[in-house]
């Protein structure tokens, strides 16, 4: 059974190997200490195991009303199943909610995507998010981003 929620203590071991295509196991520690302590962590399991997650954080000042979402990621076995739709509702829910909650005006949730992968930019685009611009070489000395921004005062 497919479930989606807030990622705990209790699943740092399965995030540790989750995010072990990073091979750097002290960069691994500090990025899922990271999402776990600072971000806001929203996974799907499958039983126990973690097959997705996303990551929100707000950026700068809250008062700014700006958020990033990174790090969507559907196992390969798991994806074309509506599971990156679940978590992706989610998060744009959470973040919604974090910010009425706060008395926050939420503005703009932004995040980045390789401008070669066609599947996530359709993806993104079914929420709403648009493309803004094109950053070359930000991640990548032979690669460009697209930064999409899903604009919330509309």
């Amino acid at each position: 059974m497919i479930t989606i929620s807030n990622a705990t203590l209790k699943d740092k071991d399965q995030l540790r190997k989750f995010f072990s295509h990073y091979k750097i196991k002290d960069y691994i520690e500090k990025r899922v200490d990271s999402y776990l302590n600072f971000n806001h962590t929203i996974i799907a399991k499958d039983d126990a195991k973690i097959i997705g997650t996303i990551q929100w954080l707000i950026k700068e000042d809250p008062n700014l009303g700006v958020v990033e979402l990174e790090e969507i990621n559907v196992l390969f076995g798991y994806q074309k199943k509506g599971i990156g739709s679940q978590l992706m509702n989610t998060a744009i829910d959470s973040v919604k909610e974090y910010f009425q909650k706060n008395n926050l005006n939420l503005r703009k949730i932004y995040l980045f995507v390789s401008e070669t992968n066609l599947a996530a930019q359709t993806f993104y685009q079914k929420f709403g998010f648009k493309e803004k611009t094109k950053i070359n070489n930000l991640f990548s000395d032979s690669a460009n981003e697209l930064f999409y921004v899903l604009d919330l005062n509309q």
